[in-house]
């Protein structure tokens, strides 16, 4: 059993694709100190997208040093202050932004992609030298085979990583699953290795628990599993899972329960409506985001969704979809992709 569980709450960064990057100051301070008051130790802030999305046309209500001031001001509150860090995308990443907020950082953590980890040597040395643990995503880790992801995961050990992440981005991960790649990697770094699930297949509770038992020291979690697409591991139900397997968590899960309400209640408006779908999704391995788009095109074309789903799993595993492969399947189903993508306002 491990010595030490850290749950990482990503109801802010993650959860912030449900309210369309709409938070606001003062609710980032609140669910902060709830979080914190709790006993949840590490928290993840600012643009779902990314720290700077912002500045690239993915506009937030507020901006990510608004969002790391309102939550570092909770922080220094507290006798024990909550562990804050956001998360980076390279093409949104400004380091001379990053390097403004640092000091009210523990962490950063870079979304990276799993087939390409020499991108992200730079920006690894970069977050170190700003005196911050350098958190690594490798996002697609369940669309991938797991001998690319171990020698990924060796490169970033490597670059300087401090925490490993196997990242279940399409939600299509199995128990065991999980336990095979969090082992390998784990032993083939010897470093921390984190996992963050969602919960296309709604086994997101279950897959993060196989995680810990196979030697996983970071897991993600969300109040009410908010998070994009599917969702995240809903916090206030991990946290009473591992305590009744006798985890060592000193967190108040009715403190969890009362935020986890609070939350619901101020976003429910936002709160998408659960496609039929999204397992079937899940179980070809792959992810699309957003996913009414796919449903929109579907519909326009009436090609049954099941069918533009296939052709999407037959793309390489391990990458974003772009907008020109989903023209091309488009194209095939003998539709002209512009006059679609036109009709849906996706294009002038």
């Amino acid at each position: 059993m491990n010595d030490k569980i850290n749950i990482l709450d990503v109801s802010i960064r993650d959860g912030s694709y449900t309210v369309n990057f709409q938070y606001t100051a003062e609710q980032v301070k609140d669910y902060v100190a709830r979080l914190q008051s709790a006993g949840v130790e590490w928290a993840e802030i600012g643009h779902g997208l990314g720290f700077g999305a912002g500045k690239f046309g993915f506009t937030g209500k507020t901006s990510d040093d608004i969002q790391v001031a309102a939550a570092s001001e909770v922080a220094r509150s507290s006798k024990k202050p909550i562990k804050l860090g956001v998360i980076c995308s390279l093409p949104v990443l400004i380091i001379n932004d990053l390097k403004q907020v640092a000091k009210d950082l523990t962490f950063a953590r870079v979304m990276a992609d799993v087939l390409h980890p020499e991108y992200y040597k730079d920006a690894i040395e970069k977050i170190k030298n700003m005196g911050l643990k350098a958190f690594v995503q490798l996002v697609r880790s369940s669309s991938v085979d797991i001998d690319k992801v171990e020698q990924s995961a060796v490169k970033m050990k490597e670059y300087g990583a401090d925490v490993i992440y196997i990242v279940d981005t399409a939600g299509c991960f199995l128990p065991h699953e999980v336990s095979e790649y969090i082992c390998r990697i784990k032993d083939a770094t010897a470093i921390d290795v984190g996992f963050h699930g969602h919960n296309n297949l709604m086994l997101a509770v279950a897959n993060t628990i196989e995680a810990v038992k196979a030697g996983a020291t970071f897991v993600d979690a969300s109040l009410k599993g908010i998070g994009r697409g599917s969702g995240n591991v809903p916090i206030e139900i991990l946290v009473m899972v591992l305590k009744r397997m006798k985890y060592g968590l000193h967190i108040d899960e009715r403190q969890l329960i009362k935020a986890a309400d609070r939350i619901h209640e101020q976003l429910l408006q936002y709160l998408p409506k659960p496609s039929g779908f999204d397992p079937y999704m899940a179980v070809r391995c792959r992810d699309f985001f957003p996913f009414y788009l796919l449903e929109a095109v579907a519909n326009k074309i009436k090609v049954p969704m099941f069918d533009i789903i296939n052709d999407i799993a037959l793309l390489n595993p391990g990458t974003e979809i772009t907008i020109d492969e989903l023209g091309d399947i488009i194209n095939k189903h003998g539709f002209e992709e512009n006059k679609v993508f036109r009709s849906l306002g996706l294009i002038p």
